[in-house]
């Protein structure tokens, strides 16, 4: 042999008729895929990327499965592209590539056993006087169920998972065990047993799968003890197997071989409209059905289901059919059919249908929705990023053609202006699983910009996961609202300046006066000493009006907006040297001025200038405010992520009344003190757009009589943005 180990199994790999799917062990991505695996799932082998889109168990539980031991097997449900879910085993091998561990899973479709042996276990349960077992070549026992099994002494317990030789005596096994054999054979056989007392009547069947392989073996036995009883067991259990057929939810009829339908239940008359006789002796290529595909099209007789698989022996599923009803009406039925075997050949189809009609209605009214809708809506796959579907709106949206967005990826069209809002949306679909009203921009296909409120949610279109987006143009909304914004703060604008204009004509009006009664003494007096006592005046009102232009400067750089130079600055070493810096006007009213730092350097990025005028404006309030040999205490500390500075006197205090407004501009609690003493009323409103610059907040607790504290909280997170 020339080709390498590598090659052979390469070959069994592909060649395989069962289903293989090799998975990353750690990240449960699909590998390599053969094309029985293509066929079973449905989807082509770059589309199966994950074990994740194919079984309904989580990751959790997938991991736990495969952690237990480096080989064994389990059973699961898997997904085919069309929504179809199937009952599987899957059996792996865990084995080691390189640097990955990789698992090789071998999958085997167990559906149709799975459902014969619930309908088995459905029918043993109400089988009179009998029971009914299933048995494996290794003669152990797969399912044991009847009410029959408590007269002969046994219960499920006692049988299933068990072999034939632990469950009955060597006597027994030895009189029934070649008829076993014989099932698995493929063999049917039927013996009267004689056990605890009783005559039983087996009868023994092999249990075939779709390929016709023997996969087990089925014994059904009866009491036969009197005549009598296994005459009315019979006659019960044929009016039971009609009665399960009857009182199905789904429309049930069944073929001959040549297509001619010889057996029907109720539902199936009444989906279809016709009497048991009317239905009886028809084919589903009579003329009278009209039956059309979903696009509107004849249905060819050729192509229905039944007739499929009469002439290939393959069941069909999930198929969807128009069909005229005598009253004139159309019912949608989506249609499965299975066939019947006998020595390997197709004797006759058992088709089952229900009735649609409401779902494809549904749908009929969500493409009408979905095209006359007047938001742009699109569809995308979650699983390639591909647009599926968009409406007359989108296109109108976008300014593109459908031709140039359908089966395009949204990358394609680069329609967000800032990506970081894609970002952010996907994330929340992420954490959420849908995202509403989202407000974004996005860009035309001619360049012009656009503004939208994005809504979008995960659906399921034929078992694929997509995302449906519906976005709303407010556009036209936005520049209204920019408008009204803007004539808003121009009204404010007006305001202000006329407030400003009163309170600064006034507040300037007091210093001049006291320079112009100042220059007059000088003028007028002889008196050098009464000359010395009015240039302080001077001095003092010129201190005032520079203070005054410095605050309305200030105020001015903050409204217009302010580039803050960042650097790291120890907390604590700022308010000492601004203590030392005004220590004077306290001496000079004999007020004790106490700081208490934290115990440890409080390190800030700030901009050094414009915080310490924040806190100077806080002090000078303090100081102006606390009486003649009063007390201010200025603290440093933490609270978790939060630089705290507080500024405490026992001054008169705020009334609550006032409190709110300490912060506006040009606003002085005590109107008396203000004019002549104070500024203008604009510290603590510098003082305040200053902290909350620096992403920080200004609180005051104050009564009258007792004080006031002011705290100024800056966050230690403001590190992290600068």
């Amino acid at each position: 042999m020339n080709e390498s180990p590598h090659e052979i199994y390469r070959q069994m790999f592909e060649c395989s008729p069962i289903p293989h799917l090799l998975i990353n062990a750690d990240t449960l991505e699909i590998v390599d895929a053969n094309p029985a695996a293509v066929d079973f799932y449905g989807y082509s082998r770059p589309q199966l990327t994950t074990l994740l889109e194919l079984c309904l168990h989580s990751r959790e539980e997938i991991l736990a499965l495969i952690n237990q031991q480096d080989c064994m097997s389990f059973r699961s449900l898997h997904r085919h592209r069309l929504g179809m879910i199937r009952d599987v085993d899957v059996f792996f091998t865990k084995f080691q590539h390189d640097t990955r561990h990789l698992l090789l899973l071998n999958v085997f479709d167990v559906t149709a056993q799975r459902q014969r042996e619930r309908s088995l276990q459905s029918v043993a349960q109400n089988f009179p006087n009998g029971a009914i077992v299933l048995f494996d070549h290794d003669l152990r026992y797969l399912l044991a169920d009847g009410a029959g099994l408590p007269d002969a002494g046994l219960n499920k317990a006692d049988i299933e998972g068990k072999t034939l030789y632990e469950v009955f005596p060597p006597e027994t096994v030895a009189f029934i065990e070649p008829h076993y054999r014989k099932a698995l054979a493929g063999e049917e056989s039927h013996q009267e047993v004689p056990y605890a007392g009783r005559v039983y009547a087996v009868y023994y069947r092999p249990v075939r799968d779709e390929n016709n392989r023997v996969v087990a073996g089925l014994a059904i036995t009866q009491d036969v003890s009197l005549n009598k009883q296994m005459e009315r067991a019979l006659r019960e259990s044929e009016e039971l197997y009609r009665s399960l057929v009857s009182t199905m939810g789904e429309g049930v009829v069944m073929y001959d071989c040549d297509g001619y339908i010889v057996m029907c239940n109720t539902r199936a008359c009444q989906i279809l409209g016709l009497e048991p006789d009317q239905l009886k002796g028809r084919t589903s290529i009579d003329p009278s059905w009209h039956t059309i595909r979903k696009d509107g099209e004849p249905f060819p007789g050729l192509e229905h289901p039944a007739l499929v698989t009469l002439k290939t022996g393959q069941p069909q599923r999930n198929v969807i059919m128009g069909v005229h009803k005598p009253d004139e009406s159309w019912s949608w039925i989506s249609i499965n059919s299975e066939p019947l075997m006998r020595e390997g050949q197709v004797h006759g189809v058992v088709v089952s249908f229900s009735d649609v009609t409401e779902r494809e209605m549904a749908e009929e009214k969500f493409e009408k929705v979905f095209r006359v809708n007047p938001d742009a809506i699109y569809i995308r796959s979650l699983r390639d990023d591909r647009i599926l579907a968009v409406n007359e709106a989108y296109l109108r949206l976008s300014g593109y053609q459908e031709e140039e967005v359908v089966g395009h990826f949204t990358q394609e069209l680069n329609l967000w202006v800032h990506p970081h809002e894609r970002a952010l949306v996907r994330l929340l679909l992420m954490e959420q699983g849908e995202v509403r009203d989202f407000e974004a921009m996005f860009r035309r296909k001619d360049g012009s910009i656009v503004v939208g409120l994005l809504s979008a949610h995960k659906i399921d279109l034929g078992g694929e996961p997509c995302l449906l987006t519906i976005t709303r143009d407010i556009s036209a909304y936005k520049r209204l609202e920019q408008q009204k914004v803007e004539f808003e703060l121009q009204t404010e604008k007006l305001r202000l300046l006329r407030q400003f204009l009163g309170d600064v004509s006034h507040d300037l009006k007091t210093p001049l006066a006291t320079i112009n009664v100042a220059l007059y003494v000088l003028q007028k007096s002889s008196d050098e000493r009464k000359k010395a006592e009015q240039i302080h005046i001077l001095e003092l009102a010129a201190e005032r009006l520079e203070s005054m232009l410095d605050d309305l400067l200030m105020m001015l750089r903050l409204d217009a907006g302010v580039d803050f130079e960042y650097e790291q600055v120890d907390v604590n070493l700022l308010v000492r040297g601004l203590l030392a810096k005004h220590r004077l006007l306290s001496e000079r009213k004999e007020q004790v001025v106490e700081f208490l730092p934290h115990a440890e350097s409080l390190m800030l990025k700030i901009d050094k200038v414009y915080l310490r005028q924040a806190l100077r404006n806080i002090l000078v309030n303090a100081q102006q405010y606390t009486p003649q040999g009063g007390h201010i205490r200025v603290r440093t500390y933490q609270e978790q992520r939060t630089v705290v500075i507080e500024v405490s006197d026992n001054g008169p205090g705020i009334a609550a009344s006032q409190l709110p407004h300490i912060f506006e501009r040009f606003y002085r609690a005590d109107q008396a003190r203000g004019s002549e003493e104070g500024g203008m009323g604009l510290g603590l409103t510098i003082a305040q757009k200053i902290i909350e610059a620096h992403q920080g907040e200004i609180e005051v607790e104050s009564q009258v009589g007792r004080g006031s504290t002011f705290r100024l909280r800056l966050p230690v997170l403001l590190n992290l943005y600068k």
